[in-house]
């Protein structure tokens, strides 16, 4: 079992990063139609230029304590 002595958690940092969605919806979109109605407008979903906006988030933590995160 490895074991940390206090000098060798001065040299550890831990982050992580996440995507936060601020419009529009998040994961699968499911359509309702009825047969014959494939192709039109009201039945299609874009898969571009969607108006959605996310934002990135960074984060980290060290023996010394929490980092900053800048915007």
């Amino acid at each position: 079992m490895l074991k940390y002595k206090e000098k060798d958690w001065k040299k550890v940092i831990f982050s992580d990063e996440s995507s936060v969605w601020l419009t529009g919806a998040a994961g699968r979109v499911y359509v309702w139609r009825k047969p014959g109605e494939e192709f039109k407008n009201k039945c299609l979903v874009p898969t571009f230029k969607s108006g959605k906006e996310t934002l990135m988030v960074w984060g980290c933590i060290t023996y010394e304590g929490v980092g900053s995160s800048p915007v």
